[in-house]
Formats: C-alpha cells, structure tokens, sequence
C-alpha cells in the first residue's frame, strides 16, 4: 500500500510466489514515485488477524490505523500500529510483519 501526503492510498496487484520458493523466477520490475508518501509492504497476518467475533481486519481496517498513526515518525509507527491492533482485543494467528518505506 502506498498513502500520499492527502491520505489517499494506492496499491500494488502484482503477485508471484515468494523470493526464494522457485529457483530462477523472473518477477515483473515496477517504478513507482512516492516522494512525500509511505509505502507499507506487509504479510496477510496483518490482514488476516480477527476480533473476538470472527472477522477479520482486511486492508481496509489496517488503512484505517495507518492513517491515525501517519504522521507519527516511523521509528515508532509500526510498533503503535501493532500495539493498537493487538490492545483492540484482536487475536493473532499468523505472523504480523510490516515493512514501511518513507519517501522524502
């Protein structure tokens, strides 16, 4: 997910197997600009993680804490992203990695 200085988001779509499953796999090259944007790469644990009731987070739950914590320094971002999602009273199952690239 990308999000600009406005707090739209964008994406990617392209997908292939992970980076070291398939032995000389070609993956399709893409150039994106996000100055004055932050790109978050992450794994669907994130996406995937539920409430008490069942359902899960999805994108659109994870852009909502993005935003409240965009303008929070990223050194601190993804732990008080993830520290709210855990205190929400969400159940982890699966791993929760994030990636959150600044552009300048």
């Amino acid at each position: 997910l990308v999000i600009d200085k406005d707090q739209k988001f964008s994406n990617f779509s392209e997908a292939g197997p992970p980076l070291g499953i398939t032995p000389k796999i070609k993956y399709k090259e893409t150039t994106t600009n996000f100055s004055e944007s932050s790109m978050y790469i992450f794994t669907d644990g994130i996406t995937e993680i539920k409430n008490p009731s069942g359902d899960m987070l999805e994108v659109e739950g994870f852009q909502k804490y993005i935003k409240k914590y965009q303008h929070t320094p990223n050194y601190e971002r993804l732990n008080k992203i993830v520290e709210d999602i855990i205190k929400s009273g969400r159940i982890q199952k699966d791993d929760l990695t994030i990636v959150v690239v600044d552009g300048v």
